[in-house]
């Protein structure tokens, strides 16, 4: 409950605190340096409850980055987050695998990628049009939620 209100104040400063300016208006003009300080900060989504798409973008915006850039960068970063888990998950559980699983496995694949693409450039035309500091709301209501237990 405690990230979910701090992911949210981490949204609403890095609104109200970005450059007036941006810097970085594509992502191939994100540098290294940029890279490693979004990586080290998503460190922070170790803690339960911590979004690491949150202060990724959060960072990105904070570091003078376009919101559609932040976003697609936290996308992008994901993927190897994600294959690296899914494969984590199918090495550990091999022995419960059989033939038959790998189609089903592979169907699964298919259909969580393409409602994710769908879905990710959705995601883009939102938030290009909403500032972040509504998104720090939600988090705040979320976190009241579950302080209240009306989502338990």
């Amino acid at each position: 409950m405690y990230s979910l209100i701090l992911g949210g104040l981490f949204l609403i400063i890095a609104e109200i605190f970005k450059p007036k300016k941006h810097k970085i208006f594509k992502i191939y003009d994100i540098n290294f340096i940029q890279s490693i300080i979004i990586g080290c900060v998503q460190a922070l989504s170790l803690y339960p409850g911590c979004s690491r798409s949150g202060v990724t973008i959060a960072t990105g915006v904070l570091l003078g980055f376009t919101r559609k850039v932040a976003i697609e960068f936290s996308f992008i970063s994901s993927v190897p987050l994600l294959m690296g888990a899914s494969f984590f998950e199918i090495f550990n559980n091999t022995k419960n695998l059989e033939i038959l699983n790998f189609s089903t496995l592979f169907i699964g694949f298919f259909m969580s990628l393409l409602i994710s693409i769908f879905f990710i450039n959705k995601i883009l035309n939102v938030t290009e049009k909403i500032s972040l500091i509504w998104f720090g709301f939600y988090r705040f209501l979320i976190s009241g939620l579950i302080y209240f237990k009306l989502l338990n």
